[in-house]
């Protein structure tokens, strides 16, 4: 499955993350969370002030 979606993330055993169909990172989706900042970027859903 391919998806930037958090819950379905942290369901998964384990996550790849691709840059331009090269496997950059492979963790569970917590562990990507605090060590990988791009990774951090793309998947966290942050409401900014307007």
């Amino acid at each position: 499955m391919i998806t930037s979606s958090p819950p379905f993330l942290d369901a998964a055993d384990r996550v790849l993350v691709l840059d331009d169909g090269v496997i950059t990172a492979e963790d569970a989706h917590r562990n990507l969370l605090g060590t990988d900042e791009a990774y951090r970027l793309a998947v966290a859903r942050v409401v900014g002030n307007a």
